[in-house]
């Protein structure tokens, strides 16, 4: 077997297992991280509600993953005649994800650092309904900047298949050429590298400050799980989106796909950081139970208290049936 061969078929094997690994493990751990932050006592603080938020926008890009799971990884027909419009659908939300889950999580950094700088006067800034502007702007940014991808002109990128999503590589434009080199570039800064930034500065202020606050209380506590639930997320972002922005800023310029061998040593390298990438959506439930006692016993009561209303329910149930 040949060299490029080789690597094309270990590059598919770890494409199927590996998204078949991050999307078990993830579905199943954004449902919990769905029970566990709509609890009272997370949701009710503007952290908990971006955090929820994050949690959605991560299971709407597994959702839309099947397709690649699916059309190229498994490599079935598509047969629907509105591939088109599938294929800008599955791109625009999965770059729109891909742009507003970093920068809400930069906003969760920004709210505990006033929280951590402000302690007497963040409940002026930090509230649920300055939040949900927050929110609202980055999304309304996130679609702006994403929307080119709804054009005319972003079909599928060669006539002869029906799932490789953008511009045409056969009659190149003016998109086409943005699209596969600035494009990249963009995408890299905005979605990972400017994020990573704002995020790790946020950090190291947030850890000057914490040192001061008095660990008795029972709200200073609470406090400082969330800065635990928001450390760990952002260092589960930087471990799996650094990897895969770094080599693909490297490798925008100089990548060949014309050369069988580099291109496929460039597809193996990007199944594998893609893996990385994938598990920034999927891994942040098993993150926070590691890292937060509040997140584990939040999980715990919920489980706790639906068991004890089924016990209560039960019972009626049988008696009534008896009648």
């Amino acid at each position: 077997m040949s060299s490029p061969v080789r690597a094309s078929t270990v590059t598919a094997n770890i494409s199927i297992y590996g998204y078949g690994f991050t999307f078990i493990f993830g579905i199943i751990g954004h449902i919990l991280n769905i029970i566990t932050f709509t609890r009272r006592q997370i949701r009710s603080t503007s952290t908990g509600l971006v955090f929820l938020i994050i949690t959605i926008f991560d299971i709407c890009y597994f959702s839309m993953s099947i397709y690649d799971f699916l059309f190229i990884n498994l490599n079935l027909p598509q047969t629907d005649p509105n591939y088109i419009f599938l294929c800008r659908l599955r791109t625009f939300i999965i770059n729109f994800v891909q742009t507003v889950s970093p920068w809400l999580l930069v906003c969760i950094a920004i709210d505990r650092l006033l929280r951590a700088r402000s302690p007497h006067h963040y409940k002026i800034w930090c509230t649920k309904q300055n939040a949900a502007l927050v929110i609202f702007l980055i999304i309304t940014c996130s679609v702006a900047f994403n929307s080119h991808v709804l054009k005319n002109s972003f079909t599928t990128a060669f006539p002869t298949s029906h799932v490789i999503c953008g511009p045409s590589r056969i009659n190149t434009t003016n998109y086409a050429v943005f699209y596969y080199t600035t494009w990249t570039f963009l995408q890299i800064c905005i979605n990972i590298l400017l994020p990573a930034l704002c995020m790790i500065l946020s950090a190291m202020v947030i850890c000057q400050k914490v040192q001061h606050i008095v660990v008795t209380r029972r709200k200073q506590q609470f406090q400082k799980q969330m800065l635990l639930l928001m450390f760990s997320k952002i260092v589960l972002f930087l471990i799996c989106t650094l990897p895969y922005g770094a080599y693909r800023m490297a490798t925008i310029a100089s990548i060949d796909p014309n050369s069988p061998v580099e291109y496929e040593k460039f597809l193996l390298i990007t199944a594998i950081l893609t893996i990385f990438l994938n598990a920034n959506y999927s891994l942040t439930f098993y993150v926070h139970c590691l890292t937060s006692s509040l997140f584990r016993k939040t999980l715990s009561d919920t489980f706790k208290y639906c068991y004890r209303r089924t016990n209560r329910i039960l019972p009626l149930v049988r008696s009534i049936n008896r009648l």
